[in-house]
């Protein structure tokens, strides 16, 4: 298999991929076209907006242009971010960050 190893995540009733690896070594530089890929390319997933996501021992919490989802073994939880003033909130409470 080419792939080697393939994440994936159950959502909205089907497994989607999220990423694959090889056990093989990678030079730093490999990591340079998918990083400018991911930030730059039109066919991008996150290109339009941001992503952060905080791993739990269940799942993960994730912030997606301005939607929370809590990731909870086969739950999901979405709560909208109705403005910046409820983004910066959360990143705040859920993740620590302050800007």
């Amino acid at each position: 298999d080419t792939l080697g190893y393939v994440m994936r995540e159950y959502y909205k009733e089907a497994y989607g991929p999220i990423y694959s690896f090889t056990e093989e070594f990678q030079f730093d530089t490999d990591f340079i076209i998918p990083t400018y890929f991911c930030e730059h390319h039109p066919l991008s997933p996150v290109v339009d907006y941001s992503v952060i996501s905080l791993k739990t021992d269940t799942g993960r919490k994730t912030i997606a242009d301005h939607t929370f989802r809590i990731f909870d073994g086969d739950r999901v939880t979405e709560t909208l971010l109705q403005d910046d003033k409820a983004l910066y909130t959360c990143l705040d409470e859920v993740f620590g960050i302050r800007l």
